[in-house]
This record gives structure tokens, C-alpha cells and sequence, in this order.
């Protein structure tokens, strides 16, 4: 687990810069082989706005810095956005709201394997 708190800290302070009115919230589902879930919640009222899923293997092939970077390229705060209450999770590959068909995103540079 002390691996992944920076990545966790990365995910969670991009959030944090781009819902800036919300409350962001970090978690393990399911015990320490379970997915990273962050959850948005509107500040004012509490409400879940967004989710987003990693998995330790995702996690475990970025670095903080690699993350922050395909995130911002593939825009996760605006695949948020247009998810709405559905989960965006995040593969090796680029996003994937659930429920939808993946779209093609730009590759990541140099993910470790």
C-alpha cells in the first residue's frame, strides 16, 4: 500500500484542482486486493457527483507523474463530467465510463509493465 499513497495523493489532488467546490474521498473497495475508488461529492450538500476507479495494477504501471499526465490528456474531469453518476474507470488504455463502449484514447508515454 505505501507505493500506491502517492499515486492515490496524485489522483486525488488532480480531482481536488478540478472540482474545486467538491469534497474528494479516497478508498480501497473490498479489502487490499480491491480497486482505488475516489468519490466527488458536491460540497454543499454532500451528494455523490462522480466516481472514479483504478485498480492496483493500473496504478502500479504509472508513476505519480505519469498519471497526472494521462489523465489530464485524456481529460478525465470532462469524461467525469459527462458520466455523470456513472463510474469512469481508468485502464492501462485510457477511460471507461461503465456501460458505455470504450473510446479510443492517445497512448500513454512509457507506462511501466
Amino acid at each position: 500500500m505505501e507505493e500506491m499513497e502517492p499515486k492515490i495523493r496524485a489522483i486525488r489532488e488532480y480531482l481536488v484542482a478540478e472540482f474545486r467546490e467538491s469534497k474528494v474521498e479516497a478508498f480501497q473497495d473490498g479489502g487490499p486486493s480491491g480497486p482505488f475508488v475516489f468519490r466527488i461529492d458536491h460540497g454543499l450538500r454532500g451528494a455523490a457527483l462522480h466516481r472514479v476507479v483504478a485498480s492496483s495494477t493500473v496504478l502500479g504501471a504509472f508513476t505519480s507523474t505519469q498519471l497526472l499526465d494521462v489523465l489530464s490528456r485524456w481529460d478525465l474531469a470532462a469524461r467525469l463530467r459527462e458520466a455523470g453518476l456513472r463510474p469512469v474507470v481508468v485502464t492501462r488504455d485510457g477511460l471507461q465510463v461503465e456501460g458505455q463502449l470504450p473510446r479510443q484514447m492517445p497512448q500513454p508515454v512509457n507506462p511501466s509493465r
